[in-house]
């Protein structure tokens, strides 16, 4: 396994599910994680956990569909890491319907709005990009 000592990762969905088992593989090759979800209790255990294994790591209850909030997660690592080096999505839902019963007329109620939510996530990172070409690097 790569050794990502140092490297800080954003990691969405984090508080279940694959957002928290690629949070704790991040963790335990020695990389500084902001975790962000929905669920502010589920995030405060996890940090607890990798906490108490000498991971450096911040939650930031985050609904990567709302713009505003997606920008602060990523000011909030900058902010305490001083750069970012990756952005895993595993922010998601699941629906109990079948995929032809879903409409696109409401994005709310779609996975439409968690593409939408990494796209904002991308342009965010992409403005940032284009100002110091690397988070956090001159």
């Amino acid at each position: 396994m790569k050794d990502f000592k140092n490297q800080v990762a954003i990691v969405t969905g984090a508080s279940s599910g694959i957002g928290d088992s690629i949070t704790r593989i991040l963790a335990k090759n020695r990389a500084r994680v902001v975790l962000a979800a929905r669920r502010q209790e589920r995030l405060s255990t996890i940090v607890e956990d990798l906490r108490a294994d000498n991971t450096e790591v911040i939650a930031v209850p985050t609904d990567v569909r709302d713009r505003a909030q997606a920008e602060s997660l990523i000011d909030a690592a900058v902010t305490q890491f001083g750069r970012l080096d990756m952005l895993i999505c595993c922010a998601g839902i699941y629906y109990r319907l079948p995929t032809y019963e879903l409409t696109l007329v409401n994005p709310d109620s779609t996975p439409l709005y968690y593409a939408t939510a990494r796209w904002h996530l991308f342009f965010i990172l992409l403005y940032f990009s284009n100002e110091s070409f690397m988070i956090g690097k001159k």
